[in-house]
């Protein structure tokens, strides 16, 4: 197919500071798992953590889904608990320090990287009697 335009009032020499790139990620925090269910096997499904830690931020974080790990172990451990290396996209602005550069990531994940248009949930879980 045909490459994707620049996003709308983003400068072409901004566009051209950015990366996008898989980069290992080991922050997550645990959604559910089966503990007290009658199961044979334990699961639990995990969230990576956007965790901003910069005055001047320099990349972004853009989750593309949950983990799964057998067991209750936290999601960084990887190998045979879950998928093995632990990996998310980053949006990166090669130069160091930008004074609009947080916009201008934003505007580059929302382009390229866009939230789903509408949700279809697949599997819900209730406990107890409503």
């Amino acid at each position: 197919g045909e490459p994707l335009p620049p996003p709308e009032g983003l400068p072409l020499d901004v566009l051209r500071r950015m990366v996008i790139e898989v980069v290992n990620h080991t922050s997550y925090t645990q959604l559910w798992t089966s503990k007290g269910m009658l199961c044979q096997k334990h699961v639990s499904i995990w969230a990576p953590e956007q965790n901003v830690a910069s005055f001047f931020r320099v990349s972004l974080k853009v989750s593309l889904g949950h983990y799964a790990n057998r067991g209750f172990s936290d999601a960084r451990g990887g190998d045979s608990m879950g998928v093995g290396k632990r990996s998310i996209l980053q949006v990166r602005d090669r130069q160091t320090f930008g004074r609009s550069s947080d916009e201008y990531l934003q505007m580059v994940a929302d382009h390229y990287c866009p939230a789903p248009v509408r949700w279809r949930q697949v599997w819900s879980q209730n406990r107890g009697t409503t």
